[in-house]
């Protein structure tokens, strides 16, 4: 039982293969943050290994093991550290780690699974070694590598992997495995499918944590603030955002994303687009916009934070991208 929501495809691709005996040594899975591309790779683990009636069963002894990272055969290699604090980088030492043991003998299962999480954050010297791996794979080895996109990857890497590109899930799938499989009544859920911009693993989150909804309606309510604030404050604004980022470095690309989906809701307002598949919201706000503001201000705003992401995802200054899209957004004074 494969557990990846959506991307049917991908799926397919995968059991095919096992299937077919055709794995590949390396898989490059791209997509969103938390749009299941760690679940993807674990699922197929998990199928790597089972035991039971079509893999992955999911209740066979290596499937559970896997699903409870108690494999010893499967690991997962990332920026989380024992010590509580997350690394800026992949080092070199969890990759030479790696390449020991991808030349031991799987221990319990059938196939060795690694699980490169965050890989556009390797070091140098990482990449590297770990080009040197994927250049001579042992048997029985599978090496998963997960990032947003292969750009910030090198090359070589990015040609000695089997390419997996993982796309937005539509709302309406998103809402039904809310209320069937985690009980969400069907206006949360329809809420969280709408603000989750195509990926499972944050509407799951956010319906476990309220915290994390709360302050996205706090991001989004900013957004409407800011039509109304002049320059001075919005560039005060942009200041204070930014300087948060030393410490919480998904902050802006959250704010970006979340201000994206409200932005499309206006559209949606303005053109009076109706359905399930409009957004999943009904903010106030994003009425009150919409009867504001004309369709030419409106796309301009969605085309202004989108170049704003795209520069953000480049490295640029994240506090002269901020101020420019300041003054780029429309003002309702």
């Amino acid at each position: 039982m494969w557990e990846t929501i959506g991307n049917e495809e991908a799926v397919k691709h995968l059991s095919q293969s096992l299937r077919d005996g055709r794995v590949s040594h390396a898989y490059l899975i791209t997509g969103p943050d938390q749009i299941g591309k760690g679940t993807l790779a674990l699922d197929f683990a998990k199928a790597l290994n089972c035991t039971g009636v079509g893999s992955p069963c999911g209740s066979c002894d290596q499937c559970s093991r896997v699903g409870k990272s108690l494999h010893p055969d499967v690991r997962i290699i990332g920026l989380s550290s024992s010590e509580g604090r997350d690394r800026s980088l992949i080092s070199i030492e969890q990759v030479r780690e790696v390449q020991h043991e991808a030349y031991l003998k799987p221990y319990e299962g059938v196939w060795r699974v690694f699980i490169f999480d965050g890989v556009g954050r390797l070091s140098e010297e990482a990449a590297n070694s770990l080009l040197k791996l994927l250049e001579e794979p042992p048997d029985q080895v599978v090496i998963f590598l997960l990032a947003e996109d292969y750009l910030s990857l090198l090359p070589t890497i990015v040609s000695r992997c089997q390419l997996i590109k993982l796309r937005p899930v539509l709302s309406s799938v998103i809402s039904k495995v809310l209320q069937d499989v985690y009980g969400a009544s069907f206006e949360l859920a329809r809420t969280l499918s709408g603000l989750s911009n195509g990926r499972p693993g944050w509407a799951i989150s956010a319906f476990a944590d309220q915290e994390i909804l709360d302050e996205t309606t706090k991001a989004l309510h900013s957004m409407e603030t800011l039509l109304d604030l002049s320059i001075e404050e919005r560039l005060k604004y942009a200041s204070e955002i930014t300087s948060r980022m030393s410490t919480e470095k998904k902050i802006a690309r959250r704010n970006l994303m979340l201000w994206t989906t409200w932005w499309r809701a206006v559209l949606f307002d303005k053109q009076d687009v109706l359905g399930t598949e409009k957004s999943g919201l009904t903010f106030e706000s994003s009425h009150s916009a919409a009867s504001t503001l004309s369709v030419l201000q409106i796309c301009n705003a969605i085309k202004s934070i989108q170049k704003a992401s795209c520069y953000l995802e480049r490295n640029v200054n994240p506090r002269l991208i901020f101020e420019q899209l300041m003054l780029e957004l429309p003002n309702r004074r």
